[in-house]
């Protein structure tokens, strides 16, 4: 069953760690990541212009999908995206660190947000050994807040 609710998402698939190789990652997923790089990295951050360097490596697929879209439906299209071989995902288990990373976005002025998962979805998760990060932000009027 799946709920309308006032919640904008974001999500990526992520694969992490001190030994991750992007190039190796993409090979074996079957895609490209929107951002990766390795432990050791050098990044200078666009506001601050100071460098700091990448504690660990990481490969990442963004979901392109509009923040409106269901969480599920940016999950079952990263995941279209990338190989379906579990004995690949059991391999990558075994040596990273590997987790849906989701940005939920919640009217602070709604009742009751209601995000669903179906079984269906959370099995495929499983069966691949990704975790599941929500990061919630409330959004709305702080201005009216205190009235």
């Amino acid at each position: 069953m799946s709920y309308k609710s006032p919640v904008h998402v974001t999500a990526c698939l992520r694969v992490w760690g001190d030994e991750v190789i992007p190039a190796e990652i993409a090979r074996i997923l079957g895609a490209e990541p929107t951002m990766s790089y390795r432990k050791g990295d050098v990044h200078v951050g666009k506001v601050t212009g100071r460098a700091h360097t990448r504690a660990t490596g990481v490969w990442i697929r963004k979901s392109q999908l509009a923040r409106v879209v269901p969480l599920e439906q940016h999950f079952s299209t990263l995941l279209a995206q990338v190989t379906s071989d579990l004995s690949i995902w059991d391999q990558l288990h075994a040596h990273y660190k590997i987790d849906v990373f989701c940005g939920l976005f919640i009217d602070t002025h709604s009742m009751n947000q209601v995000l669903d998962l179906s079984p269906q979805m959370l099995r495929m998760l499983a069966d691949r050994h990704v975790a599941l990060i929500l990061d919630c932000y409330g959004r709305g009027d702080r201005s009216t807040d205190a009235e």
